[in-house]
């Protein structure tokens, strides 16, 4: 249902673009053209955003990684603190 309703959409959207190129007497690619500056503005903006924050994850996951292996030892880590503690008193 969804996918009908996109495609509905749609097709109003590009005939209402071809009814103001006909009612402007202009080429249906000189009405597209604020949409298409609108387009490459918003990717340019995911794409300064996205990398960055692309390239940072993949810093810290290879720095971070080596924590991986603790995980395993937290119990026995947990336990040698904990009998520590009691020793300590």
């Amino acid at each position: 249902m969804e996918v009908l309703t996109l495609l509905v959409i749609g097709l109003a959207f590009l005939l209402s673009i071809k009814l103001l190129a006909l009612l402007f007497k202009t080429g249906i690619f000189i009405l597209a053209l604020p949409l298409q500056i609108f387009a490459a503005l918003i990717l340019t903006i995911i794409f300064l955003v996205l990398v960055p924050i692309g390239v940072i994850t993949g810093i810290l996951t290879v720095a971070l990684s080596p924590l991986l292996f603790l995980g395993p030892l937290l119990p026995i880590l947990l336990v040698a603190l904990g009998i520590y503690l009691l020793l300590r008193r």
